[in-house]
Order: structure tokens, then C-alpha cells, then sequence
């Protein structure tokens, strides 16, 4: 199973979830859906874009970019 971690600036802020508050609850339910997925390792279809770098793609056109890092267990969602 992932571990969710989310990355928290130095001022204590945690963008992901500032703008997951910001979502209207259709779109909420949508990533919670998906970032259920996630947890159990199936992340659907997404890309990599650099090293550690990936985006998860929705069919709306929306992203989830993330870091993964090989051999670590967790997955650090930022937002789209």
C-alpha cells in the first residue's frame, strides 16, 4: 500500500491541499477516487516526466502531478 505524504513548505503550508479546498465537490470526489487507486499502486494512466517527476491524466483534461521515488513507498501529490 502507498503512503500518501504531502509536501509542506517551510512556512507550514501544504499546497496540495489548499488547492484540493478550492475544488468544487464533484471535481473533490473525482481525485478521491483516483488517489484511492493510487494507495493500492494502481495509478491508471500517467506519465513520467523527469526522474521523480509523474502526472497522473484524467479524462477532463485535469493532472495530478507527483513525486515518486524508486524504492521509496510513498507518493507526494502537488496538484494540477
Amino acid at each position: 500500500m502507498k503512503e500518501i505524504v504531502y509536501y509542506q513548505t517551510s512556512d507550514n503550508k501544504i499546497p496540495y491541499l489548499d488547492w484540493y479546498k478550492s475544488l468544487d465537490k464533484s471535481l473533490r470526489l473525482l481525485v478521491d477516487k483516483r488517489l484511492s487507486k493510487v494507495e493500492r499502486g494502481l495509478y491508471g494512466n500517467h506519465r513520467r516526466l523527469s526522474q521523480d517527476l509523474y502526472e497522473i491524466k484524467f479524462d477532463n483534461g485535469h493532472r495530478i502531478y507527483f513525486f515518486r521515488k524508486r524504492g521509496n513507498n510513498s507518493f507526494t501529490p502537488y496538484r494540477w
